[in-house]
């Protein structure tokens, strides 16, 4: 199994120039990946996270690099830190095209069992970070979109939406409103020229996941993949930023699948992500 990818590119592409866009969920992992692949398409970017060290840090590579980023702590939990966000997005930039919708909390995955066995904090919170702080980023978004003439939100799903699994019920219900909501935001504001779509990932090999890699059923997973390989973060950021583009402007209230095509795979349904 090969080491990822590079996901340092230099600053050169421009399908992105000049669009201004939020990436939430910044921090690390596909956040972080997608913003550096992003600025490297010549996007302004307005990062935001809970994690300020690693935040300032990814915006100060990305700065280095030649690119242009500026860093806003977020936190999903809070409506006036989301409101804020959008708001110095906008002052910084004059302006807002994109947001890539892309934060949850993971932490709680261990503990959401099934229907019976959840404890309900568990569930409320689940729903609250993984459903309820993507709403209101896309609530408060939107206006600022709207006075710019129009833009792109991508959203984080997962194959948890659509693939029925025994546990992870609060995560799952998450994801399939959060589609919900992904069809909502383009049928209301498509007219107006705004797209949402969302991107559901596979196995995707992040930091986290080679930290983890003896712990995870890797082989299992490559096995049930119709690809070679296992995903990597820049499979997610070359998808997010086509979305993004003015490449895709005839999608619309769309989920991406980005796995390789592990769900068409005809054994174990249970998703990697």
């Amino acid at each position: 199994m090969s080491e990822p990818r590079s996901t340092e590119p230099g600053i050169a592409r421009t399908r992105l120039a000049s669009k201004v866009i939020v990436v939430l969920g910044a921090s690390q992992g596909l956040g972080a990946s997608t913003a550096r692949r992003l600025a490297a398409e010549g996007a302004k970017l307005m990062l935001a996270g809970i994690t300020v060290d690693r935040g300032e840090q990814l915006a100060a590579s990305i700065v280095e690099s030649g690119g242009c980023a500026h860093y806003c702590r977020a936190d999903l939990k809070d409506p006036d830190s989301l409101a804020r966000l959008m708001e110095q997005a906008v002052a910084q930039y004059g302006r807002l095209d994109g947001l890539f919708n892309n934060a949850a909390d993971m932490s709680l995955l261990a503990a959401d069992g099934d229907a019976v066995e959840i404890d309900i904090e568990t569930f409320d919170r689940t729903i609250a970070a993984d459903l309820r702080g993507l709403f209101l980023a896309c609530r408060f978004a939107i206006p600022k979109m709207l006075a710019s003439g129009g833009g792109s939100i991508v959203q984080s799903s997962s194959a948890a939406a659509f693939a029925g699994e025994p546990t992870r019920v609060a995560y799952g219900c998450a994801k399939a409103a959060l589609d919900a909501l992904t069809r909502h935001v383009a049928a209301r504001w498509g007219k107006s020229k705004i797209r949402c779509n969302s991107v559901a990932p596979g196995m995707m090999m992040t930091e986290t996941a080679w930290r983890h890699a003896d712990m995870l059923p890797l082989a299992d997973i490559l096995r049930r993949t119709a690809s070679p390989r296992l995903g990597e973060p820049d499979d997610i950021a070359s998808a997010v930023a086509f979305l993004l583009s003015d490449e895709s402007t005839f999608i619309n209230g769309q989920r991406l699948s980005v796995d390789g095509g592990l769900t068409i795979s005809l054994g174990d349904p249970t998703p990697a992500t």
